[in-house]
């Protein structure tokens, strides 16, 4: 069976990368996006099982941006936010629109 494709789309390059790394460690084949815009060409291209997202991406759309064009684009990708700014409010309104999860930055293990 070939490893799930995922996709980190987050602005800070070193968390990005860092999650790339981790994730490839494990067996995906993951890989990084600096922002929305960059990860829809990538799901134009190619199907990721999964897109890990931050929610507040400055000076471009948002990660709920992003997951409402992946839900068009690929229906079958799961789509999970972070963010180091939660909200009760955020988490309920990214569920609502079709998240899988809402986790936030910090993660802790």
């Amino acid at each position: 069976m070939e490893p799930y494709r995922v996709l980190i789309v987050d602005d800070e390059s070193d968390f990005r990368l860092l999650l790339v790394e981790a994730l490839d460690s494990l067996g995906y084949l993951a890989e990084g996006a600096e922002s929305a815009e960059a990860a829809i060409e990538k799901v134009k291209e190619e199907h990721f099982a999964i897109i890990f997202t931050d929610l507040n991406m400055p000076g471009g759309q948002s990660g709920l941006d992003l997951m409402h064009a992946v839900q068009t684009l690929d229906p079958r990708t799961f789509c999970i936010l972070m963010t180091g700014f939660a909200t009760t409010e955020a988490a309920i309104q990214a569920l609502k629109r079709g998240a899988y999860d809402f986790i936030t930055k910090p993660f802790k293990q």
